[in-house]
Parts: structure tokens; C-alpha cells; sequence
């Protein structure tokens, strides 16, 4: 049989229907084995024209998890199964967090298949606040990471706090990999002072993390909204 070739405009549009499409015309098919390459590219529809684009053009931050909306008092917040090994590097947002009670430490532990991780936390907190004063706080072997050193104590939420931030390699087994830096800014009731701080942390314990949980010891929080996101290096 030979082969004829279709001029330009020769099928007419809807011509062919979706059962006289052969699926299986579509070989050589295989699973990627790793992270996209930059020459990997996919299909897309730009207004019904057909293009293709490469895997550097996809978006960096891809979202893991529903995002945690809190309004009513509770003293946790955890997010479960958002670390894999899909992703070394995450990106946690926190635009808005509040506490019941004024100068309340805000902590995170890092959730394993065996639950939280209560161990081998180093991490320091640097605080600065527009009254000129300094905050510092620091531990070499915590069962905690320490986050922020006060919240805002307004039930209304008038004052939200926020932080934000980057953890590393949370889902690996070798000890020290797991790292994390965060920033963000609170308002200190008590003094008037509005606080901006950053921190990091180190965790030493050779577990590969699933989670992360943030709590309150001595009150709870009044509100809670935040996203955590995988990031393409």
C-alpha cells in the first residue's frame, strides 16, 4: 500500500473521533529513573496550539501539602508525608501565625515513621527588635527546634506573626544532612516592639523525616496558615 501524504487543511477539524484513535500507536514509554534533565520537554496547549517545553521551564516551588488554615485554638500543627526523596530541598511559608498568650515559644520536631523526633536538635535564634534591643537563644542538643522566641498575644489577630523558610534534605539518613534556616518577624506586646529574627538548625539523630510538627508547650495557637512546598534545584 503506498503512502499518500495529507495536504494542509485536508482533514477537516472534529473529523476524527476519539475511538478511531489507536492509544497504543505511542511506544518506547519508560518511567524517568531520575530528576528531569533540561533537555526532557513535555507537551502543552497555548490557546489549542500545540507546543513543547523543557523541564527548565516548569515551576520551581511545586505545593506538597493542603495548606494548615488555623483559626481556632489547638496546640499543634503538623504536616505528615510532605518529605521524600523526591525533593532535597523545601521551602516552608507561614504568612500568618498567632498565639493565645503573649511571649510564647513557638517549637517544630520532625515527624519519622517512629513519631516525633525528640532528639539531637542544635539550633540558634538571633532576634532584633525596632526598639534597638537583641534577643538570643541557642542549645547544642535540644528535644526541640526552636522557631520563634514570641508570638502575638492578640486573640483578635490584629498583629499576625510570620516566618519562613528553607530546610534541607529532611528525608536522608546521614547525620547532619538535615538542615534548616528560617526568618520572620513578630510583634512583642509587652515591650511595643515589633521583632524581626532569623534561625537555624542542625539535626544530628541519622533518621530520614517524613514531617514536621509545630507546637506551643504552654498555650496554643490562635490562628495557623501555611503551605509547605518541594523545590526543583
Amino acid at each position: 500500500m503506498s503512502k499518500t501524504q495529507i495536504p494542509t487543511g485536508g482533514i477537516a477539524d472534529d473529523a476524527i473521533s476519539e475511538e478511531h484513535i489507536d492509544a497504543t500507536v505511542i511506544t518506547g514509554t519508560t518511567a524517568l529513573a531520575a530528576t528531569p534533565s533540561s533537555t526532557d520537554e513535555l507537551l502543552i496547549s497555548d490557546g489549542g496550539t500545540l507546543k513543547r517545553i523543557d523541564y527548565t521551564h516548569l515551576p520551581n516551588f511545586v505545593p506538597l501539602a493542603t495548606s494548615a488554615v488555623v483559626d481556632t485554638q489547638t496546640t499543634t500543627v503538623s504536616f505528615t508525608n510532605v518529605f521524600t526523596s523526591s525533593f532535597r530541598s523545601y521551602f516552608i511559608h507561614v504568612p500568618r501565625v498567632s498565639s493565645r498568650t503573649d511571649g510564647d515559644q513557638i517549637k517544630a520536631r520532625l515527624i519519622s515513621s517512629g513519631g516525633d523526633e525528640d532528639g539531637g536538635y542544635q539550633f540558634t535564634f538571633h532576634g532584633f527588635s525596632s526598639g534597638g534591643n537583641e534577643d538570643r537563644a541557642s542549645s547544642d542538643s535540644a528535644n526541640h527546634w526552636l522557631i520563634m522566641e514570641a508570638s502575638d498575644s492578640s486573640s483578635s489577630g490584629s498583629h499576625m506573626s510570620n516566618f519562613q523558610g528553607f530546610i534541607q534534605n529532611p528525608n536522608t539518613t546521614n547525620t547532619s544532612y538535615v538542615q534548616a534556616t528560617i526568618n520572620g518577624s513578630f510583634r512583642n506586646d509587652s515591650d511595643n516592639e515589633w521583632v524581626v529574627f532569623n534561625n537555624a538548625m542542625n539535626n544530628t539523630q541519622n533518621t530520614a523525616y517524613t514531617g514536621i510538627k509545630f507546637f506551643i508547650d504552654s498555650s496554643s495557637f490562635q490562628n495557623f496558615v501555611g503551605t509547605i512546598y518541594g523545590v526543583n534545584l
